[in-house]
């Protein structure tokens, strides 16, 4: 099976974007460019986790079969955390994308 697409650049990445949201005023005048921007990397970064485990769910099968007690248990246990991870970055991110465009232009 592939590497799993969360990288140390990713972890950093979305760590500082959630930095970037989290500075941001409740209530700013104008919408802020650099919100959309973090809330963007976010939804790419959770996007890009969850599409690999729909790519690998074959691939993760066959293994499972081949190997039923050595990676299955390490996969069994990564896989929910990844999977929370992917839909968690993805609903953040839309969520900032809600909240810029509900702000007066």
């Amino acid at each position: 099976m592939q590497e799993i697409p969360f990288t140390a650049a990713d972890r950093a990445a979305a760590l500082t974007a959630i930095a970037t949201i989290k500075s941001l005023p409740a209530e700013p005048a104008t919408p802020s460019a650099d919100a959309v921007e973090a809330a963007t990397k976010l939804i790419s970064i959770g996007k890009g986790v969850h599409a690999y485990f729909v790519k690998q769910g074959d691939a993760f099968v066959s293994e499972a079969i081949k190997s039923a007690e050595s990676e299955v248990g390490k996969w069994a246990m990564r896989t929910p955390a990844l999977l929370f991870l992917a839909e968690l970055l993805t609903k953040l991110g839309q969520a900032v994308i809600t909240w810029v465009a509900s702000l007066p232009h």
